[in-house]
């Protein structure tokens, strides 16, 4: 589908005959333009919530619940006696959990790593530099075939080009155009990169990259060795993640894959073991979902299809487990990050859902007020259908591909994106369907919001379209918002 470049008129909002031009109404908001309304700026506020799984009450603690460096010293590239971790499929029944690691309290230990004496040739779906771009994602500039990508993204790839190429002297400066750019979609080829740079990751400034994303690397294989030496873990995580990881995107053949799964359960279970005032929480698993694929699409050649090619043979081939590695530790990383906006959504009581459920009552009575008396009327509270909404940052609601494409907007709003943001966006997706609901009964009305076929037809504009919305409900509204 060919992108379409709004520049900077992130408020711009499209008429289905393709014009371009806003509807009446927003007309008059915006005083006729939709580029009179300027992006918001974007504060540090953050906060500091939990929704209990009968199993996952997490143990002492070991780690403190920061996001500083564990050590100084790292332990390098140290791999685990036999079978590395754990292959997660099947239900509640832990008879089937036979060769995990909750089954055998004994059998894990550090060694030097062996050499692997003969390997698959490299698969035909490997960029053939996986190496380099693994060292420094940046390397992927010069491999890009630029008059493809300039006929897909016109000058919307021209610009982020221009600024990844620049020597970044002003890091803060390139970041904010970063995000302005970003705010309408990021290029598919570039989007790894730019992800990892809004979330202040990946540095922009060339001189720090390659260290850095190596020392993280490093930081992040150590911990697997430390968390995971002497069988000393929390069974209840362990077990909890070990049930939640095969419901995940289960569809997706990609997220089927034993070493796919097994690299997600370590991922959900270090963070948890890191951050013991919420541990591990249904719904955090969701979350992992958008880096893995875009990280690891970023080593594939264009016509591979994370979601739809098979990995099996894959995962066989020379390379897989270098990049899985590098993947792995992104994704931890990143989700850390993302996660420390929206932590009191997952702590004890869950204050960051209430929240944020509360004010999208309060945006709903503003914009339909009509809507919410009907569903108040008919008995329906905003919890019993919005709380998904708010724990999985609506992936339960769109396929991937398009959660991956709002995910570039509400990391141009870092770190107010995934939470206040959001809340506007859940307003304009209630508000798609108001007519429609204004019709039905209790039981139609939440059969009809839990029920995901809904969008099951919607595309790249349909979400840009919500987007624009959403940032229309903001620049009215924002001062609505509590945050206590």
């Amino acid at each position: 589908m060919s992108q379409v470049d709004h520049k900077s008129n992130k408020g711009g909002l499209m008429q289905a005959n393709g014009s371009g031009s806003l509807p009446f109404f927003f007309k008059s908001l915006t005083n006729g333009s939709s580029n009179s309304v300027d992006r918001p700026s974007i504060d540090s506020r953050r906060s500091s919530h939990r929704w209990d799984s009968e199993t996952s009450s997490p143990k002492p603690i070991k780690f403190q619940d920061d996001d500083e460096d564990w050590d100084d010293d790292i332990l390098s590239d140290l791999t685990i006696k036999g079978e590395k971790f754990p292959a997660f499929r099947g239900d509640d029944d832990t008879t089937k959990y036979s060769n995990s690691i909750v089954n055998q309290p004994d059998s894990i230990s550090v060694e030097e790593p062996t050499v692997e004496l003969q390997k698959a040739p490299l698969n035909k779906n490997i960029r053939k530099n996986f190496k380099s771009l693994i060292k420094d994602p940046l390397s992927l500039l010069s491999d890009l075939d630029l008059a493809e990508e300039k006929k897909i993204y016109g000058v919307k790839f021209e610009k982020f080009y221009s600024i990844l190429q620049d020597e970044q002297t002003n890091e803060e400066q390139e970041l904010n155009k970063l995000q302005n750019l970003s705010w309408n979609g990021i290029p598919k080829r570039l989007r790894m990169i730019i992800w990892q740079m809004l979330l202040r990751y990946m540095p922009i400034n060339n001189s720090r990259r390659v260290a850095q994303l190596e020392r993280k690397r490093q930081e992040y294989q150590q911990s697997l060795s430390e968390m995971f030496k002497d069988s000393k873990k929390d069974n209840n995580v362990w077990h909890q993640i070990s049930i939640d990881i095969p419901r995940t995107n289960a569809h997706v053949k990609f997220f089927s894959n034993t070493k796919i799964q097994d690299s997600m359960s370590r991922i959900l279970y270090i963070w948890a073991i890191r951050h013991p005032a919420s541990g591990y929480v249904q719904g955090i698993n969701d979350l992992v979902t958008p880096f893995f694929h875009v990280f690891f699409e970023n080593y594939m050649e264009n016509d591979f299809n994370v979601q739809e090619d098979d990995i099996e043979e894959l995962s066989q081939s020379t390379g897989f487990e270098d990049i899985l590695k590098a993947v792995e530790a992104d994704t931890f990383w990143c989700l850390t990050k993302l996660l420390d906006t929206i932590q009191d959504n997952y702590i004890h009581e869950q204050p960051g859902i209430h929240r944020q459920i509360n004010n999208l009552v309060k945006i709903s009575e503003k914009v339909d007020n009509a809507l919410t008396e009907h569903l108040e009327e008919h008995g329906l509270q905003f919890i019993q259908f919005a709380f998904r909404w708010m724990n999985c940052l609506l992936m339960r609601e769109f396929r991937l591909e398009l959660v991956i494409r709002m995910w570039d907007t509400y990391l141009s709003e870092f770190p107010q994106g995934f939470k206040d943001f959001h809340v506007f966006v859940c307003c304009a997706f209630l508000m798609k369907f108001s007519e429609e609901l204004k019709e039905m009964e209790f039981q139609d009305l939440i059969m009809f919001l839990q029920d995901n076929s809904k969008t099951s037809h919607w595309n790249d504009k349909d979400i840009e379209l919500l987007l624009s919305e959403a940032f229309i409900w903001q620049s009215l509204y924002k001062n609505q918002l509590t945050y206590t």
